[in-house]
């Protein structure tokens, strides 16, 4: 009975036993894969980049060709007043040129005398010219210019939505694996506290023991079933809120079963040294979301500052068009016409007195810009401690696990000696109980500081603005 108890006694400070095969571990890797794959905010973030694209194509239609035809006619009690048909087409260029060709034939008694055209109709071909504002930049390049500053704030935006949900399914998941390993070590404890009793009071039966013992025993049963029954509730409720990040290909929430189990497995423990620091803080100061989503603002907003500084230049457009009759008259002769000194040609001039509005707005991207660069100081510089916090802490729960693991080593020892000595006659009840609970406490313990270690480095690559998947 004796050498029977002691065995089972010592399972404790041995690993705890392999999961059955009904049992499906589930790493934080495959998570994150599922996560990825499937979870709505991640495919939200995949649409990011699209949505950049359609605003860049929405912008470049600015430069799309315009095609314009109208016909116009009337008559009065049998008179014919004008008939009028006008066609065009105006392809915009990207360095604020537009080239023109159309072909009119209008005719009429009661028609502008400008607008009559020969019988055969006319046909131009010709160009808009910006001479003075426009010329460096205009509206239509600087929309398209900005539309394409979209896909890095889009791809930034993206990094940043999926990093903080990544975030958060690394918190719930090491939450979840502490829970598991918790609830394992107080079901493992509890068992011992339970066959304890049971081979105590066969002895108290026998009269070994006295009967204090047994009630002894029986206590702390009770109180290590009420300790189980918690755990057990934690890890429930903690196995619901880690099934909110898993989804079906189709979209439909999943729910883990009791035969889904996590692990600790693929945790590494180490110490980043003074190198790996340095690389994380070059990483952060280059891709982080935030500085990117910045410094593309700054270049949007200094296109809007050349545009606002381009509007106090005046407006000076030249039109210049050449004339041929009929519709095939510009194909047929070429060139010709110019030396016919057949041509349509105009110039006008805007310019307003005070210029109030534009230099205004001018001020105002200068102020705005100088906001964001001092946002974008504040930014990095906050960014930079953040991720020298993070890497301090991950280093001290490094420590800390160490420690704790020797800690861990030398309370098992406490307890194998507690028990010769009890089994010897040698010691007491309570003190077996004491070695056992601070061997259980330790390995939770252990559990736990692994978990914060894990949740660490996670937030380490998200201070850095490193994806936390990779």
């Amino acid at each position: 009975m004796k050498r029977s108890t002691l065995l089972v006694l010592l399972t404790l400070c041995t690993l705890l036993a392999t999961a059955q095969d009904s049992t499906r571990t589930l790493s934080l890797r495959e998570v994150y894969r599922l996560v990825l794959d499937h979870h709505p905010v991640a495919k939200q973030a995949a649409l990011l980049p699209d949505a950049a694209r359609a605003e860049l194509r929405m912008a470049r239609g600015m430069f799309d060709p315009v095609l314009k035809s109208g016909f116009d006619e009337k008559n009065f009690e049998g008179k014919e007043y004008w008939k009028s048909w006008e066609n065009s087409l105006v392809v915009p260029v990207w360095f604020g040129t537009d080239i023109k060709a159309g072909f009119d034939n209008s005719r009429g008694p009661y028609l502008d005398s400008e607008r009559v055209t020969p019988g055969q109709g006319l046909s131009f071909l010709g160009v808009s010219v910006p001479l003075g504002q426009g010329l460096l930049i205009d509206e239509r390049r600087a929309t398209v210019r900005q539309a394409q500053l979209l896909g890095t704030l889009a791809a930034a935006e993206q990094i940043k939505l999926i990093n903080k949900l990544l975030l958060q399914v690394n918190k719930d998941y090491l939450d979840w694996t502490y829970a598991f390993t918790r609830l394992q070590w107080h079901e493992e404890s509890l068992r011992l506290a339970e066959v304890r009793f049971d081979a105590i009071r066969m002895r108290v039966l026998f009269g070994d023991q006295p009967a204090i013992d047994s009630l002894e025993a029986l206590i702390e049963v009770q109180n290590r079933e009420n300790i189980r029954n918690q755990s057990l509730l934690d890890f429930t409720n903690a196995r619901l809120i880690m099934s909110n990040h898993l989804w079906s290909p189709e979209g439909a929430p999943l729910e883990m079963t009791a035969e889904v189990v996590p692990t600790f497995e693929g945790t590494v423990i180490d110490t980043l040294d003074a190198a790996s620091l340095n690389a994380m803080l070059d990483s952060a100061n280059s891709n982080h979301p935030e500085l990117v989503k910045l410094r593309t603002k700054l270049q949007g907003l200094e296109i809007e500052k050349r545009w606002a500084a381009e509007k106090l230049r005046p407006k000076l457009n030249l039109d210049y068009n050449f004339l041929a009759p009929r519709a095939d008259g510009l194909l047929e002769n070429g060139l010709q016409p110019i030396y016919q000194e057949n041509y349509k040609m105009g110039l006008s001039f805007r310019m307003p007195l005070f210029l109030r509005e534009e230099r205004g707005k001018l001020n105002l991207m200068k102020i705005k810009m100088n906001q964001t660069e001092q946002e974008q100081l504040q930014t990095n510089r906050e960014i930079t401690n953040q991720v020298r916090a993070a890497y301090n802490e991950l280093n001290n729960l490094g420590l800390q696990l160490r420690i704790q693991q020797q800690q861990l080593e030398n309370a098992e020892k406490l307890l194998a000696g507690e028990l010769y000595k009890f089994e010897n006659g040698e010691s007491f009840l309570f003190l077996v109980n004491s070695r056992e609970n601070a061997v259980i406490n330790s390995r939770i313990k252990l559990a736990e500081l692994k978990a914060k270690y894990g949740k660490s480095r996670a937030f380490l690559s998200w201070s850095a603005g490193r994806l936390i998947a990779e």
